[in-house]
């Protein structure tokens, strides 16, 4: 291995070390609701996908391994960027999370999916559903990787961001691509605030593994 590919994943590691000492340090990873409604107001939407071709994927590579559906876990990740309030902002936001990736490891987007608030549901195609998502936590093979737009570790996750990531959830869900059981993990630990608390927001509470956060 070269002298600048150690230094790159030598950057990598502590990046990733400080990210879950940052993120404790500043609060626990629970979920925080602030009012009860029973309505459940775009929980049941489909998501709409924006396919990898339609945000101007420069590359895909194929050389990742398969994933074996339905897989056991939902993992959330921040992609540390600002976050996206258009469309013409999510491409480009995905487009240079995607282009840094092969400039540092010669490999793919990380996620399977990205979801970003104020975007009404737009959801946009990574590695996909049948893929291995390439984040390297030891839950690759067994998870879809859901990249949330936006950095959180002072500030709580959307509702709208929350509720599209739901939604995609439930669309796997019924295609037999995540498990009816499945975990929900979040690394590193974030916090999730939502303003109506309906049936649905609180399956997906309920689904949380904080053991593994």
């Amino acid at each position: 291995m070269s002298l600048r590919k150690k230094e790159i994943l030598m950057f990598l590691v502590v990046y990733h070390f400080l990210q879950f000492v940052l993120c404790f340090a500043i609060r626990p990873p629970f979920i925080y609701f602030q009012t009860l409604n029973n309505s459940s107001q775009n929980s049941r939407l489909e998501p709409t996908f924006v396919s990898s071709q339609d945000w101007g994927v420069v590359l895909a590579l194929n050389n990742t391994p398969k994933l074996k559906n339905p897989v056991p876990y939902v993992i959330f990740y921040q992609t540390n960027t600002e976050e996206c309030r258009n469309r013409t902002q999510f491409s480009e936001i995905v487009l240079r999370i995607q282009k840094m990736r092969l400039m540092l490891m010669n490999d793919d987007i990380q996620y399977n999916f990205l979801v970003g608030g104020g975007i009404g549901g737009l959801v946009y195609v990574a590695r996909d559903w049948d893929t291995t998502s390439g984040v390297n936590n030891g839950y690759n093979r067994r998870s879809i990787g859901i990249g949330l737009i936006g950095t959180f570790f002072s500030k709580l996750i959307p509702d709208t961001l929350i509720r599209t990531a739901i939604n995609l959830i439930e669309f796997g869900t019924k295609n037999g691509k995540i498990n009816e059981c499945a975990h929900y993990i979040s690394i590193p630990p974030m916090a999730f605030i939502v303003q109506h608390v309906d049936e649905v927001m609180k399956k997906f509470m309920e689904k949380f593994d904080y053991s593994h956060s």
